[in-house]
Order: C-alpha cells, then sequence, then structure tokens
C-alpha cells in the first residue's frame, strides 16, 4: 500500500470567492492541480507539492520562523473587505 499526500497550494475553485478572501498571488487551475497529482501518485510519490511557485513556497516556510509564516498565511487569507459574514454558517 502507498498513501500520497496532495498539497496543491492556492488553487482556482470557488473556493476564495466564497469565503470572502482574495488571494494576492496566482492559483492553479485545479485541472492541474489534478493532473499533477495523479502523476504523482502513479509515481509513488509520498508529497506531491504542484507547480514551482508552490514549491518555492514551501521550501521558503522551512527557512523561516514558523510566527512569521502564520503572519503571512493572516495576511494572504484575510477576508477581502466585503463584509463580516461568518463562512461557518454558509
Amino acid at each position: 500500500m502507498n498513501v500520497s499526500v496532495l498539497c496543491p497550494g492556492p488553487t482556482d475553485t470557488g473556493f476564495f470567492n466564497r469565503a470572502g478572501s482574495e488571494m494576492m498571488i496566482s492559483k492553479m487551475p485545479s485541472h492541474l492541480v489534478a493532473f499533477f497529482g495523479y502523476k504523482g501518485v502513479m509515481q509513488n510519490k509520498r508529497v506531491i507539492v504542484p507547480g514551482v511557485s508552490n514549491q518555492l513556497l514551501v521550501a521558503a516556510a522551512k527557512l523561516m520562523p514558523r510566527a512569521v509564516s502564520l503572519e503571512i498565511l493572516r495576511r494572504f487569507q484575510k477576508p477581502s473587505g466585503g463584509g463580516s459574514e461568518d463562512v461557518s454558517t454558509v
């Protein structure tokens, strides 16, 4: 048995719009995420990180203190000023 984990990073789906969050970085199309995920599973990769930009983000996160990484993520995922709707009830 082989187990793989797919770490897609920002993916172009309706998730961010629905959550009221706007990502400042580019999002990979979902069909490409699926392609790279499938390809990684077929190659028995344990961790699959599609895209060069996502791989660079992973490498950078390993080099910086966790508090800095968390602050960057908080800023990227902060809801865009379109209201304070609670997405847990949507």
